[in-house]
């Protein structure tokens, strides 16, 4: 309930949490250019398992899909790690705001 507060402890406690929200967006951005960058290299190795552009070997499908599940586990952990810090940014939101009574 930092908004409801009036002092000097009121503004450093408002400069800290806005600190913290740009650190947490700071990771989440982060995060994002991990997931954007892994999604280009799965793409890439799932192109080249499947055969040149223009010319996809149906036979190759079945390789491909391997490839797209070796690659899931890493997809997996950077979407938890997201949404964890998704979570941990919203809280420090809600810490913000004065709930009426």
């Amino acid at each position: 309930m930092i908004l409801a507060q009036r002092s000097d402890e009121r503004e450093q406690d408002l400069a800290k949490a806005l600190q913290e929200i740009y650190d947490e967006e700071m990771e989440y951005h982060n995060g994002v250019v991990a997931m954007a960058d892994a999604v280009k290299a799965t793409l890439k190795v799932v192109q080249d398992e499947l055969g040149p552009p223009g010319i996809i070997d149906p036979n190759n499908v079945p390789d491909a899909g391997v490839v797209l599940g070796e690659y899931a586990t890493a997809f997996s952990k950077l979407e938890t790690r997201c949404k964890s810090v998704s979570t941990e940014l919203q809280e420090i939101i809600d810490a913000l705001w004065v709930r009426p009574s």
